[in-house]
């Protein structure tokens, strides 16, 4: 960058003010751009226009903190009770499936965990309506 700002100072181009940050004149296509006509050969007289730099690729969510990758994995690798045999036997086999050693009995579930806390509301709600429909059957 050193000799972009040199660059720059001999011929008397002025530079955005923004243009110092190092995070910004390394990863943008304009910062690019700059160093590139900043080699001899762009002073010449070869230049490329903006178009010709492919956009960087970002990242398509921001890592995890290793506390969170830990949890996942403590959870993901533990041993949760059969809802069939009752034995504390299930684990996970890829994502979202769940087997039980001694009944051999697959089942989904969570990705890193055999229930979700959204299940359990589904469950909750969907056992709530059946008691309100018993008791609807049962007066009517």
């Amino acid at each position: 960058m050193l000799l972009g700002f040199a660059v720059a100072r001999k011929f008397g181009v002025a530079l955005p003010t923004h243009w110092h940050c190092r995070a910004t004149a390394a990863g943008s296509r304009r910062a690019q751009r700059w160093l590139l006509l900043t080699t001899p050969a762009a002073i010449a007289g070869a230049f490329l226009p903006l178009a010709f730099f492919p956009p960087l690729t970002r990242p398509s969510r921001p890592p995890r903190p290793p506390q969170l990758i830990r949890k996942i994995e403590v959870s993901q690798h533990a041993k949760y009770d059969c809802v069939f045999c009752g034995k504390k036997t299930v684990t996970r086999v890829s994502t979202g499936i769940w087997k039980c050693s001694a009944c051999k009995k697959t089942s989904a579930g969570g990705s890193y965990v055999l229930t979700t806390p959204a299940a359990a509301t589904v469950r909750s709600n969907i056992a709530r309506m059946r008691k309100v429909a018993e008791g609807a059957e049962v007066v009517a």
